[in-house]
């Protein structure tokens, strides 16, 4: 199992955008959005995890709203460098995307697939990773 599943990190990007993120199984990761344009939204995605270097990873996700997220999180460092895409209807009313996915993820669906997905806003971010407690695998309701 690699380091980094288990892990509930807090992370603040170079933007003051703030970020809660658990590295729940080999296969998906839960996170709160606690500021930033987005802020208010809690999501659980399939993610895909490989490790670069021990305490070094790459985690990659796609949403549901068409935004396409990499993470390079650097334990040993406490730093994460992201890369976002963000689909245009995202970028230009993130307020659409707040709240809990499970209570809304029809109507994201929908958002999605009316779009404007082009062009994408790219952003790239780094943070610096302020806690990093190991909870352990599966924990529910962790946000």
């Amino acid at each position: 199992m690699l380091d980094i599943i288990g892990k509930k990190l807090a992370y603040v990007f170079d933007t003051g955008w703030e970020y809660h993120i658990y590295y729940e199984n080999d296969h998906k990761v839960t996170y709160y959005i606690a500021s930033g344009p987005a802020g208010g939204r809690f999501a659980y995605q399939e993610a895909i995890y490989a490790e670069i270097v021990p305490g070094i990873f790459n985690v990659v996700w796609y949403e549901e709203t068409g935004t396409l997220v990499s993470q390079v999180v650097n334990l040993n460092a406490r730093k994460i460098n992201g890369f976002i895409a963000f689909p245009q209807w995202v970028w230009r009313n993130p307020e659409k995307t707040h709240g809990r996915k499970e209570e809304k993820v029809d109507q994201l669906l929908a958002l999605r697939e009316a779009g404007p997905d082009a062009p994408r806003k790219l952003v790239y971010m780094t943070a610096n990773i302020r806690t990093i407690e190991d909870i352990g695998v599966d924990v529910p309701g962790v946000f």
